[in-house]
């Protein structure tokens, strides 16, 4: 099916796969399935392709991925070669432990830098007491409520 595709279908077919992978939130195997196929039943939809080939818009995304016809799933793949996400642009360290006088293993928000996992542009160094800043903070966070807007953790299905 895919290999009688043109250069600008097979072309449409990568965009529609970047456009979703880009936007899902939870990056599995799993969920990736979930999301492409009814991705894939649109994307038949609207280029009158038969609804149930999947393969007008996984096959083009396999062979991108994987750089063959034959190879593992798509969604294994995307999933094993990962989502690149932006580095944090604030942090926060809270320690009882201090730098200066040779504690913290010299693991700072410098040393985080270094690692490329926080921008130095916005680094921000607070030498507190931990057990004052804490309870500062969690009032903060639970008074603010912004706590009530996010999904609940669904832990039991890191087992399944």
């Amino acid at each position: 099916a895919w290999a009688k595709m043109s250069s600008g279908e097979v072309k449409a077919a990568l965009q529609t796969c970047k456009k979703v992978l880009e936007g899902a939130e939870t990056f599995n195997a799993k969920s990736l399935e979930e999301l492409l196929s009814r991705e894939a039943e649109l994307f038949n939809l609207e280029k009158n392709y038969p609804l149930k080939n999947k393969g007008y818009l996984l096959w083009p995304m396999r062979v991108a991925l994987s750089g063959r016809e034959a190879s593992a799933g798509p969604f294994e793949i995307a999933e094993i070669l990962g989502k690149e996400v932006d580095m944090h642009k604030y942090a926060v360290q809270i320690t009882v432990a201090d730098s200066r006088d040779g504690a913290c293993s010299s693991s700072t928000l410098k040393e985080a830098c270094s690692w490329g996992k926080v921008d130095t542009t916005f680094e921000q160094m607070v030498y507190a007491e931990a057990t004052t800043v804490v309870p500062i903070i969690a009032a903060y966070a639970y008074q603010t409520g912004n706590w009530k807007k996010r999904k609940k953790p669904e832990l039991a299905k890191l087992f399944n």
